[in-house]
């Protein structure tokens, strides 16, 4: 009787989670699809037959795959928002650990994710979009005008306090950039390009590094190609750069490598203290006297945006590294 009974259970379970409006699935640790409901399979079209993964619906596998890593590694449930490919709906995705070591699985649940939130959260970065527009416009434009007449003033006469001014209105200037910057960082990146790497670190090396600098690039012979939105993954690494030479000199040396899951960059500066570790990435703060407290947090935010973690640690020489991971 009692397996009767069990059969008739789990029948009426698979009824009652095929009849939920909401997707149910469940992932083997490699994130294979190893079951779903009938909801899934109809929004999908889904087969055994293809052997398929959640990332093959969605259009942030790179969120996606961060997400199941870290249930796996941390046993916590975790949530991430993933648009269905191909289609304008968004759906909130969540993944938890069941089983034992010796077998894991993960199981999940897809919440389609109101379209007045979906239309909120595109009015909100239309302001962002405006607001910065106004901000570059109205603010960058006397900006320039007082920025050339002091230079006016300096070959005429060069003091020291026309020189604290100049030093203000460059740090002016650094702060409006960093903070276009940020507000643009945030919004997800829903798509991205495949790129290789390396030719990437060095144009934006090119561009920010000093003379005395040296760039170490430390990868495999093989191309090292992630899929990122390009202009903000130029953005991460000149803010890197950028930190790296702040902190550790003109003549500082820094090492971009590879890792399981993502790539570090690292230098031979004076590092960061453990205290400092946990608050770089905070926005406004800064270890630099004249610092914007920014770079770090646009960081931080580009790397969310694509579905990454980034973590500050000590290098080899005992400098600061920063690891970004769950990169795709």
């Amino acid at each position: 009787m009692g397996t009767i009974r069990d059969e008739r259970i789990d029948c009426e379970l698979s009824a009652a989670l095929d009849a939920l409006g909401d997707l149910v699935y469940v992932l083997e640790p490699s994130g294979e699809l190893a079951g779903w409901n009938d909801e899934f399979a109809d929004l999908t079209d889904c087969t055994d037959a293809s052997d398929p993964q959640l990332t093959d619906f969605f259009a942030e596998p790179a969120h996606i795959d961060g997400a199941r890593e870290l249930v796996l590694d941390t046993g916590e449930r975790v949530t991430v928002d993933a648009s269905l490919d191909g289609a304008d709906r968004s759906y909130e995705l969540s993944f938890d650990r069941v089983g034992t070591d010796d077998a894991t699985a993960l199981v999940g649940i897809g919440r389609e994710v109101a379209s007045e939130s979906l239309d909120a959260e595109r009015r909100q970065n239309e302001l962002v979009e405006e607001f910065a527009g106004h901000v570059s416009h109205d603010i960058r434009n006397p900006l320039q005008v007082a920025t050339a007449q002091l230079e006016l003033a300096l070959d005429e006469c060069e003091t020291e306090r026309l020189q604290r001014v100049n030093a203000a209105l460059s740090r002016i200037d650094r702060l409006i950039t960093d903070s276009l910057t940020l507000a643009r960082s945030g919004a997800d990146v829903t798509e991205p390009s495949a790129v290789d790497l390396e030719p990437q670190v060095r144009d934006v090396w090119e561009a920010v590094a000093t003379e005395e600098a040296t760039l170490r690039v430390d990868f495999d012979d093989e191309a090292v190609e992630i899929s990122v939105d390009t202009a903000r993954l130029g953005h991460l690494l000149e803010q890197l750069f950028d930190n790296a030479v702040t902190h550790a000199g003109p003549d500082v040396t820094v090492t971009v490598g590879t890792l399981e899951d993502g790539f570090y960059v690292a230098d031979d500066g004076p590092g960061l203290t453990v205290e400092d570790r946990e608050y770089v990435f905070e926005s406004g703060y800064s270890t630099a006297d004249d610092g914007t407290g920014f770079g770090l947090a646009i960081v931080d935010r580009i790397a969310v945006a694509h579905g990454w973690t980034v973590r500050a640690t000590e290098s080899e020489s005992g400098g600061a590294r920063f690891e970004v991971t769950d990169v795709s």
